[in-house]
């Protein structure tokens, strides 16, 4: 049966001090850092003290306590003071994960269009993916011999039945009118497929246009209130959003990992994986049936199954390297920490057809949270600064992750905005929470970028953001970090609402020969394809983050660290070693800072300073090594910025 509890006294003392290495060296901050007693935290003691352990029954009447909590822990001996006993597991006790789809039309008609539930642990680490394909609706010319269309050459692959079809007579084409675009759905759980509903978008009824569709997943932690991240897939106020709806080819691979993955188990798992795909065989059949009709069956079949697979590679060896460079950064600068929620990794491939076929792949860090705690003894503001050190790393990540995979020289993400900026930060604009009215500053900013900050400061972030557009992959975007004043979470956000990096690729469909409509949708899932499987060839071949790739962030961090004010450029250091300033208590930002750009400016280098100090000092040649000796912190050391 299972028993739950709370420790207390010693029995959670000993507990907590398992978090931290075995060998946990001695720090002593000075007073003024508020040094961190972790048997003294409230939030560290509730969370260790709740208890949960086995008891088997002996067959006589009593029951043996399981309680694997210590090292040293025996078998017959429980260390928690008992609360309930229950005889089987209640499906609550579980972490539950419900991930749904979601659609609004133009008239503000909105609808569940699916979903899948259970236990995080069932749902994590298995390939899930949702392929979205907008197949045209044809309407047959009157009185002309009828046969079928392009929509019905899908065949139950893709349930594109759109009725008879004119047959064009001899020098005389006679095209089928486009009436519609039904967007037909599929969520695949590993070989599961699951239905979704599908919408049917009809030109003489505008107000069944799609205005937004998006996924929703949903955490619920026993006792605790549910974690809500939603991601859009289409809105039809976003940059770049198509005004003739969402794109013909869209797959979406969720990403689930309950915890940590190691890098080395990794890498031998997409080694196996390499041994049971054969990439160059699927490239071959796709290029032999890109002029047969009859093919297109099969060409879905080997979209599900490479599709299904690729984004659930990237997204497992990316997490694994975040797990592997998030360690190394803790460790080095003496912070512990623990992940209480999955991450989500979202890889997405969307491709809208025509002369050049053109694809977006992005890799959305939807969710990736850690609880941190400094070691005994050091500053207690060391969490904070590990906290926007790792969501600077993860932002930088992703960018070199996706352009190494692709080949690309620069990805669209936040860091890489950032580096962008004319002048350095001293033009950025911060905003914090009841800023909202103070938003027009930022110049060109659209609706849909504005309601995204707007719900950012209404949840007690603060923002911080270029006041015009910055010039990227191609257009003016707008990027900004959103961070939590109390942790020092940070998190980068583009102006389509992706925590992300994106690249564009295009597809030539020139050899495409079949009528319009037969090319539209045909060219769109051949370009996703054979981009997924030229992304699926680059993870199995470089699923692992180098020394290579680590020194291009690490020189990428020393040059954002002299973008710098004017006036503070001596203010930042390209070393190892952490400013004394990073450790004192950081004052509260007062509403409406973001009028004064300026005034922000010194607290932003500051600020950037000391995480990528804290970045720099975890990428040192020791945090490679299996065994790192953590040396005496250096509270009060600056160097100017180097060339």
């Amino acid at each position: 049966r299972i028993v739950q509890g709370t420790l207390e006294g010693d029995n959670l003392k000993a507990l907590i001090h398992g978090i931290y290495p075995p060998d946990l060296p001695r720090i002593d901050a000075p007073q003024e850092f508020a040094p961190f007693d972790p048997w003294s935290d409230a939030g560290l003691r509730a969370t260790a003290a709740a208890h949960t352990w086995l008891e088997v029954d002996q067959g006589d009447g009593s029951w043996l306590p399981l309680d694997p909590s210590f090292p040293r822990a025996r078998i017959g001996e429980a260390y928690a003071k008992v609360a309930t006993r229950v005889d089987t597991l209640p499906d609550t006790f579980c972490q539950q994960l419900r991930i749904s789809l979601h659609e609004q039309t133009v008239a503000g008609k909105s609808r569940d269009l699916g979903r899948i539930d259970g236990c995080t642990a069932e749902l994590g680490l298995q390939p899930i993916s949702l392929s979205i394909v907008g197949i045209p609706q044809l309407k047959a010319a009157p009185d002309k011999e009828q046969k079928k269309g392009a929509a019905d050459m899908f065949g139950g692959a893709l349930s594109g039945d759109t009725g008879e079809k004119p047959k064009p007579e001899a020098n005389e084409p006679m095209p089928p009118e486009r009436v519609g675009v039904l967007y037909q759905r599929s969520l695949q759980r590993g070989a599961e497929i699951i239905p979704m509903a599908s919408s049917l978008v009809a030109t003489a009824r505008p107000e069944t246009a799609i205005r937004r569709e998006w996924l929703r997943v949903e955490i619920q932690v026993p006792g605790k209130s549910p974690r809500v991240v939603e991601r859009d897939l289409f809105a039809a106020d976003a940059p770049e959003a198509a005004t003739s709806g969402p794109a013909f080819y869209r797959r979406y691979s969720l990403v689930v990992m309950p915890g940590p993955l190691e890098p080395a188990a990794v890498k031998s798992y997409l080694a196996e994986a390499r041994k049971g795909v054969d990439l160059k065989a699927a490239q071959t059949r796709l290029q032999a049936s890109i002029n047969t009709p009859e093919s297109l069956q099969e060409i879905a079949a080997l979209n599900n199954q490479i599709g299904s697979l690729t984004g659930y590679w990237l997204g497992l060896s990316l997490g694994a390297e975040l797990s592997s460079l998030t360690g190394r950064i803790a460790f080095n600068n003496a912070v512990t920490f623990a992940q209480a929620l999955p991450r989500i990794v979202i890889v997405s491939l969307e491709g809208e057809p025509g002369e050049k076929t053109a694809f977006r792949t992005a890799i959305d860090l939807r969710l990736d949270e850690v609880e941190a705690w400094p070691y005994p003894g050091h500053a207690a503001r060391a969490a904070v600064h590990f906290q926007t050190a790792r969501g600077m790393q993860d932002s930088m990540l992703e960018a070199r992750y996706i352009e190494r995979v692709l080949g690309l020289s620069e990805a669209s993400n936040t860091m890489n905005l950032m580096s962008r900026l004319d002048g350095g930060p001293s033009g950025l604009l911060v905003f914090g929470p009841g800023d909202e009215k103070q938003l027009g500053q930022i110049q060109g900013l659209s609706a849909y970028a504005t309601q995204l900050i707007e719900q950012s400061l209404k949840a007690g972030r603060e923002v911080i953001v270029p006041p015009v557009a910055v010039p990227l992959a191609g257009r003016a975007r707008f990027g900004w970090w959103e961070r939590e004043p109390v942790s020092g979470r940070v998190v980068g956000v583009m102006d389509d609402g992706l925590n992300q990096a994106m690249a564009d690729y295009s597809v030539s469909s020139e050899k495409i020969g079949m009528n319009s409509d037969t090319g539209l949708v045909l060219g769109a899932i051949v370009g996703a394809t054979g981009t997924e499987i030229l992304i699926a060839a680059k993870v199995l071949e470089h699923g692992e983050i180098t020394l290579e790739l680590i020194a291009d962030i690490e020189k990428k961090i020393k040059t954002l660290k002299c973008l710098s004010c004017p006036e503070a450029g001596a203010k930042v250091s390209a070393s190892a070693s952490i400013s004394s300033s990073c450790w004192k208590l950081e004052q509260k930002l007062e509403a409406g800072v973001g009028v004064k750009p300026l005034s922000f400016c010194g607290k932003y280098v500051e600020g950037l300073s000391c995480a990528s100090d804290v970045i720099l000092r975890g990428y040192k040649k020791a945090a490679l090594t299996a065994k790192v000796e953590v040396k005496p912190l250096e509270w009060g050391v600056k160097m100017p910025c180097e060339e």
